[in-house]
C-alpha cells in the first residue's frame, strides 16, 4: 500500500501545477481599483505645495509621438525616446505624430486597462503634462498667438477681462505698466492684479499662472507659484520680477514673475 506522505503530496502538487500551465499565455487579472483610467492620478487641481515631495520622479525626458490615440478625457501617445519605446498618457489635448515633446517624470502604471479604448497596457506611464519642443518660440507673444498652439499644456479659455470694472488693491501695478518698464521693475517684488486666463500645473514643480488685467491684454504674462488658482479667477498676487529667464527644456522668457503668493 502506497503511504502518501506531507512530502510527496507537496512534490505531487507542485509538479501538477507545472505541467498544467504548460506553454499557455499567463494571464494577469487586471484589478479595477489599479489599473483603469479612473485610477489616473495626476490631478490638476491638486495645489503644489513648496517642500512637498513630488508624487513622480521629476527626471526630463525628450520624446517624438510615434502613436496617438485619442480619448475623451485623456491622450495616450507611444513615444520613442532615444532606441526605446513607452507608452504615456495624459489629459487630453492635441499631439501630432512626429514632432517632439517634452515632459517630466511619470508615474509608472502596470497592466494598466483603457475602458474607453478596450485596451490594456502593460506598462505606461502617467504623466501631468505633455510640452511641445517648441514652445518657447510663442513665450511672452499675443495671446491669439499663444491659443494657437506650441506649449499649451490646456486650452487658454476666452475669459473676459473687461466686465463690471474692479478696484485693484493698493500697491498694484497695471501689466502694461510692467511690460512697458520691465528694466525698471528687474528683480524687485511687485503686486500683480487680474484675471487667471490658463494655467499649467506642476511643470517643475511650479504652477505657471498666465494673466490679464485689461490694460495689456496683447502680451502674454506668466506667473510661477506652487499655489494653484482655477481659469477664470480673479487674484491679486505679489513676484518677483526676473528678465530673460531661461529655464532649460524650451523654458525660455523675456520677462517672467517668479514664487509668486497671493495676496489676501
Amino acid at each position: 500500500m502506497t503511504v502518501f506522505t506531507p512530502k510527496l503530496i507537496l512534490f505531487g502538487f507542485i509538479t501538477f501545477t507545472l505541467f498544467s500551465c504548460g506553454d499557455s499565455p499567463k494571464v494577469i487579472e487586471v484589478t479595477q481599483q489599479d489599473a483603469t483610467e479612473s485610477s489616473f492620478s495626476v490631478d490638476p487641481n491638486i495645489q503644489v505645495v513648496a517642500g512637498q515631495p513630488a508624487a513622480m520622479a521629476n527626471d526630463l525626458h525628450q520624446v517624438v509621438a510615434e502613436e496617438v490615440l485619442n480619448g475623451s478625457r485623456y491622450v495616450f501617445v507611444k513615444v520613442r525616446e532615444g532606441m526605446k519605446s513607452r507608452w504615456i498618457s495624459t489629459r487630453s489635448r492635441e499631439v501630432v505624430p512626429g514632432q517632439t515633446y517634452f515632459y517630466r517624470g511619470g508615474l509608472l502604471k502596470t497592466n494598466f486597462e483603457s475602458l474607453e479604448f478596450q485596451r490594456s497596457f502593460d506598462t505606461i506611464f502617467l504623466i501631468s503634462s505633455l510640452v511641445d519642443a517648441n514652445h518657447a518660440q510663442n513665450a511672452n507673444r499675443t495671446a491669439p498667438a499663444m491659443a494657437q498652439g506650441g506649449g499649451s499644456t490646456s486650452q487658454k479659455q476666452n475669459i473676459s477681462t473687461h466686465g463690471e470694472p474692479t478696484v485693484a488693491p493698493e500697491g498694484t501695478i497695471a501689466i502694461a505698466e510692467l511690460v512697458n518698464n520691465a528694466a525698471k521693475y528687474e528683480g524687485q517684488t511687485v503686486q500683480i492684479h487680474g484675471t487667471c486666463v490658463k494655467i499649467n500645473p506642476n511643470i517643475m514643480q511650479r504652477n505657471w499662472i498666465h494673466v490679464r488685467d485689461g490694460s495689456k491684454d496683447d502680451y502674454d504674462l506668466v506667473i510661477t507659484s506652487v499655489q494653484y488658482l482655477p481659469e477664470g479667477t480673479e487674484f491679486t498676487m505679489s513676484a518677483t520680477v526676473t528678465l530673460k529667464k531661461d529655464f532649460g527644456a524650451g523654458y525660455y522668457y523675456d520677462l517672467i514673475l517668479e514664487n509668486g503668493m497671493l495676496v489676501q
